[in-house]
Parts: C-alpha cells; structure tokens; sequence
C-alpha cells in the first residue's frame, strides 16, 4: 500500500464526505489513459490523476478511494472511509 505522503498527494480542496461502513458496494473504474512500471513513475500518473481531477474536472481531491498502479502497487486515494467521487451520488463529469 503506498500512502498519500508517499505519492505525495495535494491536501484535499475541503473536508470529504465520510462513508458508512461497512460499505455494501464497491465499485471498480479503469484508468486507461496512463501507464507505468516503476513507483516513480506510477506516483507520477497518480499525481496527474489528481492534478486532472482537481483543476480540470473541479472535483475536490483524486476520485478514486484507490489506484492499483501498473506495477502493482495499491496507492491511496481517499482511503477506506472517505466517498469517492466516481460514486452514484456524485457528478461523474
């Protein structure tokens, strides 16, 4: 599991929506856009993921709660207990 300090993650635009856990869904997203092999090249895509989420599609942090990297690695998105915005409570665009 690679953390938000070690991708280096943006601080959120606001306080996210917490989740009620446990969840009773889960919901899986391809990201085809970027690729990657090495961690310093996946902390780079995930960087960008939230740089496009945040600046260009107004959400306020990454989207995902989290990201599987083309190395393997899991990186934390929101984590465990924040709502992602790719949800169906929330605008997808």
């Amino acid at each position: 599991m690679i953390s938000r300090a070690e991708w280096e993650a943006q601080q959120p635009g606001r306080i996210l929506d917490s989740l009620t856990l446990p969840v009773e869904n889960v919901i899986f997203a391809n990201t085809p856009h970027y690729s990657c092999i090495t961690q310093e090249q996946c902390n780079w895509v995930v960087q960008a993921l939230q740089t496009v989420h945040m600046d260009y599609r107004h959400n306020d942090d990454i989207r995902y709660n989290f990201i599987i990297g083309g190395n393997g690695g899991i990186y934390e998105g929101r984590g465990w207990d924040k709502e992602g915005e790719h949800t169906n409570r929330k605008l997808l665009y």
